[in-house]
């Protein structure tokens, strides 16, 4: 099996960039590689779509029509040996899937798994897992074609597998939005997969440090809710230990012409004070959700924040 002296451990999803970017552009990057594969931007990933799949511009991975699209997610830093006890037929099982066929495989000399079963959003699901010591890759399809044949395109498409560990991953190639942080002093600390962290000065964050993240998400672009967007991510920072003491939603509706609900949080995070603004904007089916937190100088960051969201632009 590969192997590669180098392993990077970060409190997020698990990819570690350093970057000082004045402000955010989508990179162009080639699609194809000389072996005739294609590239997912946004990872390490070359293979050969299934027929009729086209590179999605508003997600990280593969789509055919309405019906069908494959995600995406490439977590380099992380161990798969530690979580690839969760992707058997029994784990499955167990919170209440059908499992439809199993198979332990090899991709590009790389353990992993395979599961067929049924799925919330689609007929049925094709998750593909595999990776090693240093990174893990996960892959998840969605069909409502339930015939064999098609299920069985989609596994020989991730068998088509190649990772290149040695890639080196454009800092915004896989963003769907631009946004300008010239002035604030934020720099991209971070990007894993849809998520993009921005520290001051890029720099390793502290318990004192501000911090603005972005992550990118699909909606249904004809009820959006952002509304309840924000609920979600405000509960969410909640089970993580964020102590809320007052909320209160702001008069802003509108970002550059786009649909937006935001949302100021008071409250403390690992025992320190901390001010949070959570704002989710939308264009047609892609959407933002931001979420700015200052633990100092909250008048200052607060508006730093608030000058960055306004820059925000969808590619």
């Amino acid at each position: 099996m590969k192997q590669k002296n180098l392993k990077i451990s970060l409190w997020l999803i698990s990819l570690f960039l350093f970057t000082s970017l004045c402000s955010s552009q989508r990179n162009l990057v080639s699609d194809k590689t000389e072996g005739g594969l294609t590239l997912i931007p946004g990872t390490r990933i070359y293979l050969e779509p299934p027929s009729g799949f086209q590179l999605s511009k508003d997600f990280i991975g593969l789509e055919n029509g309405d019906n069908e699209i494959i995600r995406f997610y490439d977590m380099y830093g992380t161990d798969y040996y530690a979580n690839s006890n969760k992707y058997t037929k029994k784990a499955y099982e167990k919170i209440g899937a059908v499992v439809y066929d199993f198979e332990e495989t090899i991709i590009d000399d790389y353990y992993g798994k395979v599961l067929v079963t049924n799925s919330d959003y689609a007929n049925r699901a094709v998750t593909l897992v595999f990776g090693d010591a240093f990174f893990s890759v996960l892959a998840v399809a969605v069909t409502n074609n339930t015939n064999n044949t098609e299920v069985s395109h989609i596994i020989n498409s991730f068998k088509s597998i190649k990772y290149d560990k040695d890639r080196e991953i454009g800092s915004m190639e896989a963003a769907f939005f631009s946004v300008d942080v010239g002035k604030s002093g934020f720099e991209l600390f971070f990007q894993a997969n849809e998520i993009f962290h921005f520290t001051e000065n890029g720099e390793y964050p502290n318990d004192t440090s501000s911090s603005y993240v972005i992550n990118q998400i699909l909606v249904d672009p004809t009820n959006p809710n952002l509304k309840f967007v924000v609920d979600n991510i405000i509960n969410s920072s909640i089970e993580k230990g964020f102590k809320v003491t007052s909320r209160k939603q702001t008069s802003k509706n509108k970002i550059n012409g786009y649909d937006c609900f935001q949302e100021m949080v008071y409250g403390e995070s690992e025992g320190v004070k901390t001010q949070t603004v959570f704002t989710a904007i939308n264009n047609g089916r892609r959407a933002v959700v931001i979420m700015g937190s200052a633990k100092e100088n909250f008048k200052e960051n607060i508006e730093k924040f608030n000058e960055i969201t306004s820059s925000l632009k969808f590619n």
